[in-house]
């Protein structure tokens, strides 16, 4: 089985949102939005999280960040960061 093989069917499940975010990938406008993000070193992200009992994926809740603090990346609510840029750097 190829890597792209491996892709295809992890992706056959995934949760709805994060199966259009991966199809989304491949149309011409994300395309040009990724050329012109790199131009800055940015990318474009699948905000997820995964279930802490079975590992499968979830996707990142409207209020939640996922960010960085002492070398550890975590998922925080908004509101708990919204104030603590000096302790945390959203990252995705």
């Amino acid at each position: 089985m190829t890597s792209a093989n491996v892709s295809q069917e992890a992706a056959r499940g995934l949760p709805q949102a994060l199966r259009t975010a991966q199809e989304a990938i491949r149309l011409p406008e994300v395309q040009e939005m990724l050329r012109r993000l790199s131009e800055y070193k940015l990318g474009i992200c699948m905000p997820h999280m995964h279930y802490e009992r079975t590992g499968g994926f979830q996707p990142l809740a409207d209020e939640f960040m996922q960010v960085e603090s002492g070398l550890a990346v975590s998922f925080r609510p908004a509101e708990e960061i919204a104030g603590q840029a000096d302790r945390f750097l959203p990252v995705g």
